[in-house]
Formats: C-alpha cells, sequence, structure tokens
C-alpha cells in the first residue's frame, strides 16, 4: 500500500511539473518602435513586464490633446500594474491635427475622434497596430483593452464605436464622445466602459458643455451620455454608492451575462489623472487612482 501511495505522488508531482513547462512567456520588451500606416511613420512604447505569459491581456494607453505618450505612461504609472498582474501595455503617438480656425492652422498631438481636426484615420491606425502587437507578441485577441485621457478618452469612445470587434472595453478618464461619434455611434459589439470624471472639469465638463469648435462638443452630460451605452450592453443601474464623501460610483450590470458600464464622478475634481494619495493642484485628493480602478474593471475579471 505505501508503496502505491508513493507512485501516485510521484504521478501527481510528475504531472505538476509538466504543467508548470507548459507556460510559455514572451520576452520582456521595454522600447520605441515605430509603425508605418497611411504613408505616415508614427511611434510607440511597448512594454511587457518579466513573466508575462503568452496569451496575456493587452492595454492601449491615449493621451490627451497638445501631449505626448511619455505624458500618459508618467501619469497613470500603468507599468506598475502591468508588473503586478503581467500583461502588456502599448503607448501610441497621435499625430500632429491641421486645424485651421480663425485663419491660423493649429499643429497640436491629438487622435482624431470624429473631430474636424485632421483627416487622420486613426481608429484604423490603432486597430491594425493592435492587430501586429497581438499577432507578434502572441497576446490575447480577447483581453484587450483601450484607456485614455481627455482627448484620449474621446479616441477610446470612437473606438468602441467603430472598433468593437477588437477592442472589448475601454476606460475613461475625463473623456467624452464627440458630437460625431455620439450621433452615429453604433457598435457590431457589446464593450465594457469605465468612465472617471471630475465634477470640476473646466476643459472637458462633465455637464456636457463641452465647447464646438473643432468637433469637441455634441455628446450629453455623462450620466446620460453613459444611458446609450447601458442600452448597448443591455444592462441597468443596480447600485448607487457614495464612497469617500466624495464620489458617486454608478454600476450599472446584467444578472444574466458579464456585460458592465460603471462610472466614477469626483466631487471637485479638476481636469487630471486622478493618482491617490496625491493631491492635485488644486490640493484635493481624489481618494481614488484611476489606474487601479480601471485594471480592477478590465484586466482582473479576464485573468
Amino acid at each position: 500500500m505505501k508503496k502505491i501511495g508513493l507512485l501516485l505522488i510521484l504521478i501527481l508531482g510528475l504531472s505538476a511539473c509538466e504543467t508548470e513547462t507548459l507556460v510559455e512567456y514572451i520576452n520582456p520588451i521595454n522600447a520605441t518602435f515605430t509603425f508605418s500606416h497611411n504613408e505616415l511613420e508614427r511611434s510607440y512604447d511597448l512594454y511587457i513586464p518579466e513573466n508575462t505569459p503568452k496569451g496575456a491581456p493587452l492595454m492601449l494607453m491615449l493621451h490627451g490633446f497638445t501631449s505626448d505618450k511619455e505624458t500618459i505612461r508618467l501619469i497613470s504609472k500603468m507599468d506598475d500594474y502591468a508588473n503586478k498582474y503581467k500583461f502588456a501595455v502599448v503607448y501610441p503617438q497621435g499625430a500632429k491635427s491641421s486645424l485651421s480656425f480663425l485663419g491660423q492652422t493649429i499643429e497640436e498631438n491629438h487622435w482624431n475622434a470624429g473631430l474636424s481636426l485632421s483627416e487622420i484615420d486613426d481608429t484604423s491606425f490603432l486597430v491594425e497596430l493592435t492587430q501586429f502587437i497581438q499577432d507578434t507578441y502572441a497576446l490575447s485577441q480577447e483581453n484587450t483593452f483601450v484607456s485614455g485621457f481627455s482627448n484620449g478618452g474621446f479616441m477610446a469612445y470612437t473606438l468602441a464605436c467603430e472598433a468593437s470587434e477588437t477592442f472589448k472595453g475601454i476606460g475613461v478618464v475625463s473623456g467624452l464622445m464627440s458630437g460625431e461619434t455620439y450621433k452615429n455611434c453604433d457598435p457590431l459589439e457589446p464593450v465594457d466602459i469605465i468612465h472617471i470624471h471630475g465634477t470640476s472639469d473646466l476643459v472637458v465638463p462633465a455637464d456636457g458643455t463641452m465647447f464646438a469648435p473643432g468637433g469637441w462638443g455634441g455628446a450629453p452630460e455623462v450620466p446620460v451620455m453613459l444611458e446609450k451605452w447601458m442600452m448597448f450592453n443591455d444592462v441597468s443601474v443596480t447600485e448607487t454608492n457614495r464612497l469617500f464623501d466624495r464620489i458617486k460610483e454608478v454600476k450599472a450590470n446584467h444578472p444574466s451575462h458579464e456585460r458592465k458600464v460603471h462610472y466614477y464622478l469626483i466631487d471637485g475634481y479638476p481636469h487630471d489623472w486622478p493618482v491617490s494619495p496625491n493631491p492635485n493642484e488644486l490640493g484635493i485628493d481624489p481618494f481614488m487612482s484611476a489606474s487601479e480602478y480601471i485594471v480592477a474593471f478590465l484586466i482582473l475579471p479576464n485573468n
């Protein structure tokens, strides 16, 4: 009997070893690359931490208007979360706009999220770049997401509307839908949404009073705008909470499927990527870190 027991232990041990050896890891990467699209040479930073398995999730991070990939990488601290939870992050660089306004041409880094800032097709650029990275590094096609700040958030909504087959969920901070995107949005598949916004954001007001030049304005206030996504995802509000006496949390879910829409309105918070504890220029701690909430919402349920 003892021999049989030892034999079983040995077999189980060998099986466990075989299972461990089946895990394949991606070579770690932390570098800047270029990608040619529609005769434009576009750049992006790619970060894949050590011990990231093949088939891991992929997150795109999109910077704001006039900003760049280095800034969103710095303020979001998404590399830290990639290290902890083992997923890949790509930081693409927006191209220069070519908007003529009052006789002047505005040339700034931007994402053409249904705007009139340029003729650049950023939807196809980001889809093709994403598919290239998925194929090159054997990353998950089912668990690919996009997050963006300000104009990057506008672009995330445009991708959700126009490329729902590629991006399964989005995390938006201080962004809205452009009027063009809001009017014409018709996603082929549901897209999970997490939206974070300060109520004192004067650059992209959460009440939908975004100024019109350039095509920015058009979407209603955040709760009304997200009713459209609740309809797309076939969900309804199931929870409304007050967090830390500063944050209004609203969760829309469904009892029999996993699609969801959640949003957070931070009292008195300006146009800034929330990090806590790290008060902004107004000395207001948001009591939440946007990246932590976005990763928990998009990445962790799929790991």
